[in-house]
């Protein structure tokens, strides 16, 4: 399977042509992609490539943009894909959807071909099932493809699901919460707090270099010559068996 995480598959500041900002290999490979609502680089809202996206003289990049490769994947014919946009999540997920992470890469490691359906396959276990909602899908013939939202996780992603279980089920007993789990989103919303406020910084001073902003504005740099890579796409496997009856 295909793993893309922390990047919206879009035209944007990053992929200097509309081309560069599709997916550049096989369709029928199983894909997955995650990225957060509030990455700071691809993202919907404040971020680098809605920065740029928006300057009216000197900006490029997708007017349509939304923050995650559910379009691209629909339109460039991707067979099989499953997209997950996580609340509140930045660049890099991890910190605030890691118990989510975990479950998710180890069904699209055991059933990548059918990762599109993970409510589905999911359904057997409610703790899972509920750390997702499905917002849109498409499920023709020859192309399936799911976009999930993943809301904020509940406790601390700094344990793993059996060790807050287990922390929960000893504060159960006493009739209390878990002062540890208190003690852990408490540090981990300091952390995100802290995380906020390197973007905000980051951001204001891309805000600051676009023309709109009184700066220099943003230049395209598009490679002058076509390199090794240009010639060599491939969309199709050219070699797959297909399945015979016997």
């Amino acid at each position: 399977g295909r793993f893309i995480n922390s990047f919206s598959v879009e035209y944007c500041y990053f992929t200097p042509t509309p081309e560069a900002g599709q997916i550049g290999g096989q369709m029928d490979v199983p894909t997955l992609n995650i990225i957060g609502d509030m990455d700071e680089y691809f993202g919907p809202k404040d971020s680098v490539a809605k920065l740029v996206t928006e300057d009216e003289e000197t900006g490029y990049g997708d007017d349509d943009m939304t923050g995650n490769a559910y379009n691209t994947l629909v339109k460039q014919g991707v067979e099989v894909g499953l997209v997950c946009v996580l609340e509140g999540g930045e660049h890099g997920p991890c910190g605030t959807h890691d118990n989510f992470l975990r479950p998710l890469f180890e069904t699209f490691f055991d059933r990548a071909p059918s990762i599109w359906e993970i409510d589905d396959i999911w359904n057997v276990d409610p703790e899972k099932r509920a750390l997702i909602e499905v917002k849109q899908e498409i499920a023709k013939q020859k192309q399936c493809i799911t976009q999930l939202f993943v809301p904020k996780m509940k406790y601390p992603q700094k344990l793993a699901l059996r060790d807050i279980e287990h922390k929960l089920a000893l504060a159960a007993i006493s009739g209390g919460e878990s002062d540890e789990l208190k003690q852990l989103m408490e540090e981990e919303g300091a952390a995100t707090a802290a995380k906020a406020a390197e973007t905000k910084a980051m951001l204001d001073s891309i805000r600051a270099n676009s023309k709109k902003g009184g700066g220099s504005g943003f230049a395209k740099n598009v490679p002058e010559k076509t390199n090794f890579y240009a010639a060599d796409k491939q969309t199709t496997v050219k070699h797959k068996k297909n399945k015979t009856s016997d």
